[in-house]
């Protein structure tokens, strides 16, 4: 059966009120989060940004150029392994993208160049063939005539 007594919860007729742990009240401007992008001050502030988890990195926006974004890497220890700029620039969206076609062929020049190529290598080729040699079993030669045995 469940005895309280050994709990630690209620001692004689006074209940405890359990050990917490107190809650660091400094916190960073911004955890860690794989879609989340945080703001420092310049790249001294990308620098100085506390990065300890192993083998993660952060991005980081600048509040001073808005154009430039920081992605910050740690290694396999937590420590700081490398911090990368990068410009931002905005790029339009259209819908048709133009298409150079100058070197294109068309459909004649192709048909014409792959007849060419059926013509070159596919179709038998007319030669003689050479005689057939024979091997002179007494001589152990080559010769272009045949021994009777």
């Amino acid at each position: 059966m469940y005895d309280p007594s050994r709990s630690g919860i209620m001692q004689g007729n006074q209940f405890s009120i359990p050990q917490v742990a107190p809650q660091n009240q400094f916190q960073t401007p911004c955890q860690y989060q794989a879609t989340q992008v945080c703001w420092v001050q310049g790249l001294e502030g990308a620098k100085g940004y506390q990065l300890t988890t192993p083998n993660s990195e952060v991005y980081l926006r600048d509040t001073e150029n808005p154009d430039y974004l920081y992605i910050k890497t740690t290694d396999n220890m937590g420590r700081p392994s490398s911090i990368k700029r990068f410009f931002l620039d905005e790029e339009p969206i259209t819908e048709d993208i133009p298409i150079d076609t100058s070197n294109f062929v068309t459909r004649e020049e192709l048909a014409s160049t792959l007849d060419d190529m059926f013509k070159k290598y596919l179709q038998p080729q007319t030669t003689t063939q050479p005689k057939q040699r024979h091997r002179n079993q007494n001589k152990g030669g080559l010769t272009n005539e045949t021994t009777a045995e």
